[in-house]
């Protein structure tokens, strides 16, 4: 079977096609090159119902294409279907690319955000970070969904983040946490959604810098404001 079409049907949205495939046995836990998964590949391209039909939203719809099969082509034991159905409960929403992204943290980098919300009530691993190099001498990683949504600016999605439990005092490579990042930017709505969830003020990166030096260098008063707020408050 070629896992070409595979991939582009989940790229493109073509969900006949998916169901076809699935008709005839493709492994849908099958990577490309890069690896990633058809899961991966439509949460990048935003593709919703691809996602919500891979991650088994739609699971009694696809059981019934393997029995409609079988009833047609009478040639698929209930052992067999019993072995598929076990094949298609085992598939991991948090399967990592070569780039350590999963479906929800491409998904949040598209900033699509139904396909977010699918993902997390579906149990994605909001905490889970990427890991790719470009090259020797610069580093880009240890980036989780929520870092990719306040770098964006979606108060949206990184509040979503938080209240699934994503860790609001994660570092990157750099040592910058969702605060420090978000003080870069001047995003004082997030900022403040960010201290109001807990996150640490005092955590520095690698340069030393914290909330505050940034924050002050800015001079950012709106969220120097909401810090010296914080801080009194849990004197």
């Amino acid at each position: 079977m070629d896992n070409k079409v595979w991939f582009e049907a989940a790229k493109s949205g073509d969900l006949t096609k998916i169901k076809e495939m699935i008709q005839k046995g493709i492994n849908i836990n099958v990577k490309d090159e890069e690896k990633n998964t058809s899961l991966i590949i439509a949460a990048r391209e935003g593709q919703l119902e691809i996602v919500k039909f891979l991650i088994g939203v739609n699971y009694k719809e696809v059981f019934d294409l393997i029995l409609e099969w079988n009833r047609t082509n009478h040639n698929l034991s209930e052992q067999y279907i019993k072995q598929w159905e076990n094949c298609w409960k085992s598939v991991n929403i948090n399967e990592v690319n070569k780039n350590g992204e999963t479906a929800l943290i491409l998904a949040t980098k598209g900033q699509f955000c139904e396909i977010v919300k699918v993902l997390i009530n579906a149990g994605a691993d909001v905490n889970a970070v990427t890991n790719y190099t470009y090259h020797v001498n610069y580093t880009e990683g240890g980036n989780s969904a929520l870092i990719i949504a306040v770098k964006n600016g979606n108060v949206n999605l990184s509040r979503w983040l938080i209240e699934a439990k994503a860790d609001v005092n994660v570092m990157d490579n750099y040592g910058d946490t969702p605060l420090i990042i978000a003080a870069k930017y001047r995003y004082l709505n997030i900022v403040k959604l960010l201290i109001d969830a807990g996150a640490e003020s005092s955590l520095m990166n690698r340069y030393g810098q914290t909330i505050w030096s940034f924050a002050e260098k800015k001079d950012n008063k709106g969220i120097l404001s909401l810090l010296e707020r914080a801080r009194d408050k849990n004197k």
